[in-house]
């Protein structure tokens, strides 16, 4: 590798080497959490708030920089579930979480928050952090890689599973920005 490769990494490098990373957390919270998961999956009301703050308690112990609630779109009203930070690298995740109601109301649930991040123009890069069953993941991929805005098409960046369970992270391009030095430009 020459050696200014090493002083100025690639930014794509960095991003692949933070993807990586993130996929080996995500898992092992997939690991750790996969038993409570499948019985929260058949309750009323959902389990969505609760995987957001286990999810950013979880992933602040593992070395990254999370916010809840982040306002990263030129909407001030408008917040993302979680933003996720590591060496100078930012991914807001909306987080959608598979219920007992049925997948048609899931995936409206997550076809809007597509929506809302494709219109709200986020200031970072952004998508959507999907838990649910193996099965229902497939199926809801195969119809969202369909989508495009742009002629840019959706991109699974990322995913993993365990024991019928799955996790994904999907996004439109680009997948994660490199922030200024200094982390992002519109926090103190």
């Amino acid at each position: 590798m020459p050696i200014a490769s090493l002083v100025n990494p690639d930014p794509v490098d960095q991003r692949d080497q933070a993807l990586r990373r993130l996929t080996g957390d995500l898992n092992q919270f997939l690991a750790a959490r996969s038993d409570f998961i499948r019985h929260a999956m058949q309750l009323r009301g959902g389990w969505e708030g609760w995987a957001q703050v286990e999810l950013a308690l979880f992933l602040s112990a593992c070395g990254y920089d999370v916010e809840r609630e982040a306002n990263i779109f030129a909407d001030a009203n408008r917040r993302i579930d979680l933003l996720i930070g590591w060496q100078g690298q930012f991914l807001g995740l909306e987080v959608k979480c598979e219920t007992a109601a049925g997948a048609a109301g899931f995936y409206a649930e997550v076809d809007a928050d597509l929506t809302k991040i494709v219109e709200q123009g986020p200031r970072c890069s952004a998508g959507q952090l999907i838990f649910g069953r193996e099965a229902a993941l497939t199926t809801m991929w195969n119809q969202l890689s369909m989508q495009g805005v742009d002629g840019q098409r959706l991109r699974r960046l990322t995913c993993g599973e365990r024991d019928g369970l799955k996790w994904m992270i999907c996004c439109w391009p680009p997948a994660v920005q490199i922030a200024p030095a200094g982390g992002l430009p519109w926090r103190p």
